[in-house]
């Protein structure tokens, strides 16, 4: 699954700035910064059509894009993390939903960690007490095919999501997202991208 192309976009870079402005976290000023001259210098090489991303909205603590036409339509919500541990010590780590209706794929809950995943270590995402298990590809974690809808769900419904992941160095991360504005994202890709 390719869907990191998404985010190295004008519109992601449009979003880690907004990000950058509410930061109150001394540490994330830094994380942030280096994140948008990563996400700039990602944008410049990528074909046409991974730099059309049009924000659909901002939502609280959640932003939603779409990107391409036909087929190659792509809608998605991100946000970053509240809390990160050994975030000093870790790349871009971020949170999505994605729907791509060209392949039949909806309501896929993606994290991007920062650091390549320990093979065979479970990584868990929790929404206010519920959790599931993801897989994971070097330094991405997605939702099974059949617990996507009831995450998606619990999202609209909850108030925090943390995911939980050990790095290929055995050292284990917690990140805390905020749930505050992913109702509205959330229903601003489901019209921007229908099933």
């Amino acid at each position: 699954m390719k869907v990191i192309a998404g985010l190295a976009s004008v519109g992601a870079v449009g979003y880690v700035a907004g990000m950058a402005s509410r930061s109150r976290q001394p540490h994330h000023g830094l994380c942030i910064a280096f994140l948008l001259a990563l996400v700039a210098a990602l944008a410049a090489p990528l074909p046409a059509a991974a730099q059309d991303a049009r924000l659909l909205g901002k939502f609280g603590d959640w932003a939603a894009y779409v990107r391409g036409d036909g087929k190659s339509r792509y809608c998605y919500i991100v946000s970053g993390p509240q809390e990160a541990s050994l975030s000093s010590r870790r790349g871009n780590i971020f949170a999505l939903i994605w729907h791509r209706p060209g392949d039949k794929q909806f309501d896929v809950v993606q994290t991007d960690i920062g650091y390549a995943f320990k093979e065979g270590e479970a990584v868990s995402a929790d929404v206010d007490g519920k959790k599931w298990q993801m897989f994971t590809r070097e330094g991405t974690a997605w939702s099974y095919d059949q617990d996507q809808a009831a995450i998606v769900e619990e999202m609209r419904r909850g108030k925090r999501l943390t995911i939980k992941g050990v790095s290929n160095r055995g050292n284990p991360t917690t990140d805390v997202y905020s749930l505050a504005g992913v109702t509205a994202a959330h229903n601003a890709i489901n019209k921007a991208c229908p099933r």
